[in-house]
C-alpha cells in the first residue's frame, strides 16, 4: 500500500475515537486504559512527531481500544469508556457507521496487529444486520418504539449492552433524528459497499446498499431553497 492510502485509512481508523457526542464526564486518558505501544513511546522519545512510525503506533493504540471487549458491546462501540466512571454504552449512527469502518481501516493497513479478513467480515457484517434488524422492524424487540424513523433513517441513541440493542428509551434527545449523524453513517455505508465491490465481497456491498436504498434524506430537503435543513 503507499503511504497516502495508508495515512488515510489511519486517518479513518483514528477518526472514530474521535467521534462522540454530548460533553463527556472525565475519563482516564487512553494511555491509562491500555498502555501505549513499544512503537509510539521510542517514536516519541525519538522526536518523530509527524512521522509514519508514529502514525504506525497511533493507528495500534487506536485499534487495540476500539475492539476491546471493555469499549464493545454487541458488536456496536461504546461512546465513551472508563475504567472507573459507569456508563458510555451507548452509540449514536455516526459512531456506528465509523466504527464499522475501522475494521476494515486496520485489515487494510496489513500490520501484524491488524484483524484477519474472516474477523473483519464477521464484524461488519454484524453491524449491518443490526442495522437492517432496526431499519426493518425485523428485531421484535422494541421496549421503547420502532428503532428506526419510518423504516428508514435512525435515531439519535442507541442502547449497545441490551440483548438485543435498542433505541434509547424516549426522554431528551435519544429520539431525535439526526441529519448530520445519518449522513455520516450513510457515508460509512457507501464506502462498505464500494469496498466489497471493489474487492469481491459481494455480501457486503449487498448489505450496506440495502439499508443505504432505505435511507430517505428527502425528509431534510427543503423544495423551496433546494437545500438540505
Amino acid at each position: 500500500m503507499s503511504r497516502q492510502p495508508a495515512c488515510l485509512v489511519r486517518i479513518v481508523c483514528l477518526a472514530a475515537l474521535l467521534t462522540c457526542g454530548p460533553a463527556l464526564p472525565p475519563v482516564a486518558p487512553a494511555g491509562a486504559i491500555f498502555p501505549p505501544s513499544d512503537g509510539a513511546t521510542a517514536a516519541e522519545s525519538r522526536g518523530h512527531t509527524g512521522s509514519v512510525p508514529l502514525l504506525d503506533a497511533l493507528a495500534h493504540d487506536t485499534w487495540t481500544y476500539l475492539r476491546s471487549s471493555q469499549t464493545t458491546a454487541h458488536h456496536l462501540p461504546y461512546s465513551w469508556w472508563s475504567p472507573s466512571i459507569p456508563g458510555g454504552d451507548y452509540a449514536n449512527p455516526a459512531e456506528i457507521g465509523l466504527y464499522a469502518l475501522t475494521w476494515l481501516a486496520a485489515y487494510d493497513l496489513g500490520q501484524p496487529w491488524s484483524p484477519s479478513w474472516s474477523e473483519t467480515e464477521a464484524e461488519v457484517s454484524a453491524i449491518l444486520d443490526q442495522l437492517r434488524a432496526w431499519q426493518t422492524d425485523s428485531q421484535a424487540y422494541q421496549p421503547h418504539g420502532p428503532n428506526a424513523y419510518q423504516n428508514s433513517v435512525f435515531y439519535q441513541w442507541y442502547w449497545i449492552s441490551w440483548n438485543p440493542p435498542v433505541v434509547g428509551a424516549n426522554v431528551g434527545d435519544n429520539h431525535l433524528v439526526p441529519s448530520v449523524d445519518n449522513a455520516w453513517l450513510a457515508a460509512a455505508l457507501i464506502t462498505i459497499q464500494e469496498y466489497g465491490r471493489a474487492h469481491g465481497h459481494t455480501l457486503l456491498a449487498e448489505k450496506a446498499g440495502a439499508i443505504l436504498d432505505d435511507m430517505d434524506f428527502t425528509r431534510w430537503y427543503n423544495t423551496a431553497t433546494h437545500r438540505f435543513y
